[in-house]
């Protein structure tokens, strides 16, 4: 059963549409990002919702097309954990943990291009494919953890070229005794980060820990460059935290079928670099983000060759608009208080204005469902 969607026409030109939906379900819908996403040249785009497994094809007027996808195993469906989407020459890509499904651009299904065992994560790039390949111990288990992983392969997913392995402590974070889970709590954990460019030739990411982004070339898998961020460092804020961790009981207290206890394991400071972001004026955009005040307490943006630039746009701007078409632009908006994500084409000129009167917000990535 597809989520319940509605068209909400502005009644200004034809491509001054916005679409809006929400669930039916408690959780908050996660909001849209350049990841979940793409426009074809047409004008024609495609959005993930990786909760339900579905793709929507929305027309260049901002109607609805159709929909296809779907959690289960057969052709066409995608499975559980979509998490990229991107359109190649006349084919759209969708990632999940089991491989990349390819669909024609007026949505019938290709084929599925499986990936060797679940946990990779595979993308197209201009030189084949970026595999991610993450590794995590179930709780109790005494294993050697093995390294988490990136690496390319050619076209016809030959020839592994290793780009970065590495390890972090997350199984150290869960342990399991008498039944019961324990996870140690930390809303501002260091992540692994990537993102691409939008011709998917260069490839960028940055470690756990560190403030440097390396930046790859998608043709050969050699690292051309590193970005070093000047970024401070930002104390934790232990109030922000605790009422993350109480939101967090909260969600666990509507599953009582799952024993799981959290405790705090709150770090000193908030991690340097947040979040990759490649915007839609063509820079990468690097975010520090600390709790939920001052939402880009940081930023800095940076050509694809990593020469530091200026957007045009504001941070906050930047981060709504997924693609710029002639004196338009495609952005998208959430509304956590009302549960909503927003999708609309709108003119360049005047689009700050516009983003304060509905009243946009930005769900930073700590405090996602």
């Amino acid at each position: 059963m597809l989520p319940l969607i509605s068209i909400c026409l502005l009644g200004l030109a034809p491509f001054d549409s916005g679409m809006i939906w929400t669930n039916d379900e408690m959780e908050i819908y996660r909001p849209l990002s350049r990841n979940f996403a793409t426009v074809a040249e047409d004008g024609t785009t495609f959005i993930l919702d990786y909760k339900e497994s579905m793709i929507y094809r929305i027309g260049p007027d901002g109607k609805l097309l159709g929909a296809f996808g779907g959690k289960g195993d057969g052709p066409g469906e995608l499975g559980r954990f979509a998490g990229d989407i991107h359109i190649s020459g006349d084919r759209l890509y969708v990632t999940t943990m089991k491989g990349a499904h390819l669909f024609r651009l007026d949505g019938s299904f290709d084929k599925t291009v499986a990936s060797e065992n679940m946990g990779r994560n595979m993308s197209k790039v201009s030189g084949g494919w970026i595999v991610m390949q993450f590794s995590m111990n179930p709780p109790g288990q005494k294993k050697e953890v093995k390294p988490h992983q990136i690496f390319m392969l050619d076209d016809n997913r030959e020839n592994e070229k290793e780009i970065i392995s590495w390890h972090d402590n997350y199984n150290s974070d869960v342990s399991f005794e008498n039944g019961v889970i324990t996870v140690k709590f930390n809303p501002a954990r260091e992540r692994f980060l990537h993102a691409y460019n939008d011709d998917r030739s260069r490839y960028f990411y940055c470690l756990p820990g560190t403030a440097q982004v390396y930046i790859v070339d998608c043709a050969d898998g050699e690292v051309t460059g590193v970005i070093e961020v000047d970024f401070p460092k930002i104390p934790f804020n232990e109030d922000w935290g605790n009422k993350q961790l109480e939101k967090r009981k909260q969600a666990m207290r509507a599953r009582p079928g799952l024993k799981q206890k959290m405790v705090p394991n709150f770090p000193e400071s908030f991690p340097r670099i947040s979040n990759l972001e490649f915007t839609a004026e063509g820079l990468l955009g690097v975010y520090q983000v600390a709790g939920d005040e001052d939402k880009y307490r940081n930023t800095a943006f940076f050509d694809e060759n990593g020469k530091k630039a200026e957007p045009v746009y504001s941070a906050v701007t930047s981060h709504f608009i997924l693609k710029i078409m002639g004196d338009r632009a495609l952005i998208a908006d959430f509304d956590p208080e009302n549960e909503q994500a927003v999708l609309a084409c709108r003119k360049l000129d005047g689009l700050e204005n516009y983003l304060k009167q509905v009243k946009a917000k930005y769900l930073s990535w700590q405090n996602e469902n």
